[in-house]
């Protein structure tokens, strides 16, 4: 829990009726935050607040002091501590610079933020590789996790963080979502939406979304359900907000799109030729525009057509050749 404490915050809104709810987020990196729709949609955001301290240096902490001073300081509690000594400092509430934006589908419950700062120690979470195709139900069933959010506790003056041990009890599919849910054994709790559900394999599990309920019963009665995390990935490249971390491994995979057109002779003909293929990567810095044809001619009057639409900034990959396929790319200069 202490590695991942600080990336976690509440989120107090005040509802469309007057009423004040809690609910919230943890950090993805580099300012962007991730929640549940339904924490903040329709509801005016009052205060986001990471509870937990960062550690910090001498320096930072003790800003009066001469770096003689700090010196001396560290040289000493490091012989009597054995380490480094550092210094817990909480964060001031955070205020938003872009967002809150919503994943395309509003039947999937995830939206992101980004705030206009977040100290350098801010922990930050991986989301997992497991997408939704990817997911062997029983590879998860009885593995563990430990849950983090702000459910009110009663007769607090403040939120505190709650973090609780929990297993994967199942791996289900809703009607009313299109995304794989986790079932964790744990009680749900209003507050916890939008919290984050951490795999014993250090990483997102994924996001705690709701409790699964029958006949309007008590929350605390129903299932602790929790979404997982390709929908994450989605809703953030689509906004252009997937931090450099998350893009690690995927090879600009959540960023790219790709059109492919296909000649086929008449009706009766059963295959289909590959005349060209378009690739565009586009996430908010870099931007690269890629052409493959195996039809020389179609390829050569392609090329000029993008170059004369294209803006400045752009560079031009040479052209390759390999096995009749002809590549062309055009990169903007942020990818170069």
């Amino acid at each position: 829990m202490q590695k991942y404490a600080s990336a976690l915050a509440y989120i107090d809104v005040e509802t469309q009726d007057g009423i004040r709810c809690i609910g919230s987020c943890f950090h993805a990196g580099e300012g962007v935050f991730v929640t549940a729709r339904h924490v903040i949609e329709g509801a005016s955001i009052v205060e986001i607040k990471l509870t937990e301290p960062v550690a910090v240096t001498t320096e930072e902490f003790f800003s009066g002091l001469n770096e003689e001073a700090v010196q001396n300081y560290d040289n000493h509690m490091s012989e009597v501590l054995g380490e480094v000594p550092r210094f817990k400092k909480f964060q001031s509430s955070l205020t938003i610079e872009c967002g809150p934006y919503f994943h395309p589908d509003p039947r999937v419950d995830v939206a992101v933020f980004k705030v206009s700062s977040v100290h350098r120690e801010t922990s930050v979470v991986r989301l997992g590789s497991h997408l939704d195709d990817w997911i062997a139900r029983f590879d998860w069933q009885l593995s563990e996790g430990i849950v983090l959010g702000y459910p009110p506790i009663p007769l607090t003056s403040e939120p505190h963080l709650v973090a609780v041990r929990a297993e994967v009890n199942a791996v289900i599919n809703l009607y009313s979502s299109r995304h794989v849910h986790f079932i964790l054994s744990a009680i749900p709790r209003g507050g916890f939406s939008g919290g984050l559900a951490l795999s014993e394999y250090d990483f997102a599990l994924g996001l705690i979304a709701q409790s699964l309920l029958k006949d309007y019963r008590s929350e605390e009665t129903g299932f602790f359900a929790v979404l997982s995390v390709e929908p994450i990935y989605e809703c953030l490249s689509h906004h252009k907000l997937l931090p450099a971390i998350q893009k690690e491994g995927w090879d600009d995979f959540w960023n790219t799109s790709r059109s492919e057109y296909v000649y086929k002779e008449n009706r009766e003909s059963i295959g289909k030729q590959l005349i060209v293929s378009l690739i565009y990567i586009d996430d908010g810095g870099k931007v690269g525009i890629g052409v493959c044809s195996y039809n020389e001619s179609i390829f050569n009057e392609l090329i000029p057509l993008i170059k004369s639409n294209l803006p400045d900034g752009f560079n031009e990959i040479i052209v390759h050749k390999t096995f009749n396929k002809y590549t062309y790319a055009f990169t903007s200069d942020d990818l170069i």
